[in-house]
């Protein structure tokens, strides 16, 4: 029971209940697209939020008994056409409504942050066309003196760095994964399996720390080198070996438009 425990809680820490459809900072990209209501991790405790059956977005869209948010059962699944996207801005946040339409007429707001896309909602239908580039306002710079480090969020737990000293650039991969702590002993191999049977491999010991109750969080670094990097790009990650599970990886869209951006920074 334990290992069906931490098997499920680190394909959430890795995926994230994510697809490569999103939007991010530039929601625009959605007018006119077909999308669907896929589940997420918020909906799958206690339902979906953000949703509203009227343009102020005051009133919640089908607010299930047992709380204020949007009852899972009437959105999951479900198919829209986006009609129009508009800007929200105020003093404390900046956020746009999505306008999605049905087949039968019904109009539903959502409240999109392009922030945040722990757990967006839609898979786009077809998927995105994305703007050479458009991955590249993910990354934030940091100078200490001769040095400059840039930092990417992949997914939940999952962070790129590139580190720049004296001309030199090293990669870092760092995850974060969640479970039991007795498990088959300790994490210290961990394998990326990419496509055209490549791999990547990589072996040291695994931090952990307490989070509560039984649960733990595992955390881990994979260098890279060049190599290793424009591998990366070429193949994409069908999973995560960590000791001996394997674990879905998708964020391949998002982790190979940084590093093709983060080459070209010095």
């Amino acid at each position: 029971m334990k290992k069906i425990m931490l098997v499920a809680a680190l394909m959430l820490s890795l995926s994230a209940i994510a697809q490569e459809s999103f939007p991010a900072k530039h929601p625009d990209l959605l007018k006119g697209k077909d999308v669907k209501v896929i589940a997420t991790h918020e909906s799958e405790i206690s339902g979906y939020s953000n949703f509203y059956s009227d343009s102020e977005m005051t009133k919640t869209y089908m607010p299930s008994k047992k709380n204020y948010d949007t009852d899972t059962k009437s959105l999951l699944g479900k198919q829209f056409k986006v009609v129009e996207v508009d800007s929200l801005i105020n003093p404390y946040q900046k956020m746009c409504r999505v306008t999605i339409v049905s087949a039968d007429g019904a109009k539903i707001y959502y409240k999109y942050d392009g922030q945040f896309d722990i757990d967006y909602p839609f898979e786009v239908v077809g998927g995105l066309t994305l703007p050479e580039g458009f991955y590249c306002d993910y990354i934030t710079k940091e100078a200490y003196g001769s040095t400059v480090v840039y930092n990417t969020l992949i997914g939940r737990g999952i962070v790129i760095n590139k580190r720049v000293e004296l001309g030199k650039a090293s990669y870092t991969m760092g995850f974060s994964v969640f479970g039991p702590k007795d498990t088959n002993g300790p994490i210290t191999k961990v394998t990326l399996l990419l496509e055209n049977n490549k791999t990547i491999v990589d072996t040291r010991q695994m931090f952990y720390s307490a989070l509560q109750s039984e649960e733990y969080k595992y955390s881990f670094t994979i260098a890279l080198t060049e190599a290793q990097v424009q591998l990366l790009i070429q193949n994409k990650i069908k999973n995560v070996r960590a000791g001996e599970l394997d674990l879905p990886f998708q964020k391949n869209l998002k982790l190979q438009g940084v590093l093709k951006c983060m080459q070209k920074l010095k």
